[in-house]
């Protein structure tokens, strides 16, 4: 096969759009966008050459949730929660005191959820829209099963 290596083009949009998804950036959803459409026109002629292409792509396509945890230390409850029930396109992402500044440049929204002085806090995103924050694994459990 001739031309740029397709594994590598494939792992700069996977990377691109987690990126995009983690950070909320304009830029990084821009070039994204680019990348996921050579992607696609790559493809187009024989899909089958270009798997790690098609998996970027439905990743890109598939529905996706991210979850901010804010607490002075990630809940056991919360790693149990999550080994026993897999939610495949769920990104966690945790602010407890320690990496709170360090979190806000590569995440700057996350500037705006305070860690509470007891428990955990949970902030479901979608779509670029997060709902209220719960406070539970029951009400998390709730908010992920909805559509």
């Amino acid at each position: 096969m001739t031309g740029p290596c397709r594994s590598g083009n494939s792992a700069a949009a996977l990377v691109l759009s987690r990126l995009a998804r983690l950070t909320g950036e304009g830029r990084w959803w821009e070039a994204a966008e680019l990348q996921l459409s050579w992607l696609a026109g790559a493809a187009d002629g024989y899909p089958a050459g270009h798997s790690f292409a098609m998996l970027t792509l439905l990743e890109a396509l598939w529905p996706t949730a991210e979850l901010v945890v804010t607490a002075h230390e990630i809940p056991e409850e919360l790693r149990a929660f999550l080994r026993e029930t897999p939610r495949p396109g769920l990104t966690v992402l945790g602010k407890t005191p320690e990496n709170a500044a360090s979190l806000v440049e590569p995440a700057p929204f996350t500037r705006e959820y305070p860690v509470p002085t007891q428990g955990a806090r949970y902030y479901l995103c979608r779509d670029g829209a997060c709902a209220q924050p719960v406070a539970s694994i029951p009400e998390l459990a709730a908010l992920l099963d909805r559509p």
